[in-house]
């Protein structure tokens, strides 16, 4: 079951301006029985929707599987960046993109 689950909701998280030249680090986290496990991480220029974009794009060419074993996962739980939530739906357009709870309080 674990299997299973671990396809059908990624999470996203990233930090943004690591260094002087604003590179962002995005984690991106599958389930399991240990709880939430990094399955991926990409470092982009800003938090533009092309460098989220490219960055998304470059694992989903080079690792297909990469989203918790699953080509589309059925969603994505994510902050309230519009750039990473439009770059997921462009790439993945079929997943549901999710807002994490943390960021709806804050709304």
């Amino acid at each position: 079951m674990t299997e299973r689950l671990s396809g059908e909701l990624i999470f996203c998280d990233s930090t943004s301006s690591c260094d002087t030249m604003e590179t962002t680090l995005t984690t991106v986290f599958a389930v399991s029985k240990a709880g939430a496990v990094p399955i991926a991480m990409t470092m982009h220029e800003g938090q533009s929707c092309d460098s989220y974009t490219n960055a998304f794009g470059l694992l989903k060419k080079h690792y297909p599987l990469c989203v918790g074993g699953s080509k589309v996962p059925i969603g994505f739980m994510t902050d309230d960046s519009a750039a990473e939530r439009s770059a997921l739906k462009k790439l993945w357009p079929s997943s549901r993109l999710l807002l994490c709870s943390f960021h709806v309080l804050q709304k």
